[in-house]
């Protein structure tokens, strides 16, 4: 299940990407981007700290990633 979100979102942003691309609709690119920023700061890096995930892979998984990564990661650290 966990690889099913990770590639959804994957097609997510580069739908985001295609069309800010062909049709000059790059808001949603940032609205995606901006989102996952906010995400780094309130779930990502302090669940990847928990999870003892470097700084730089735990920003960059939240950037790619979003939720289907650390809410996984959450739940686990939660079931141990």
């Amino acid at each position: 299940m966990k690889k099913i979100g990770k590639v959804i979102v994957i097609l997510v942003w580069i739908a985001a990407i295609y069309l800010g691309a062909t049709k000059g609709l790059w808001h949603i690119l940032f609205a995606i981007l901006a989102l996952h920023i906010v995400e780094v700061f309130v779930k990502g890096l302090p669940i990847g700290k928990k999870a003892e995930k470097s700084v730089i892979y735990s920003i960059l998984m939240t950037l790619i990633f979003g939720f289907t990564w650390w809410l996984p990661l959450q739940r686990e650290l939660e079931n141990k």
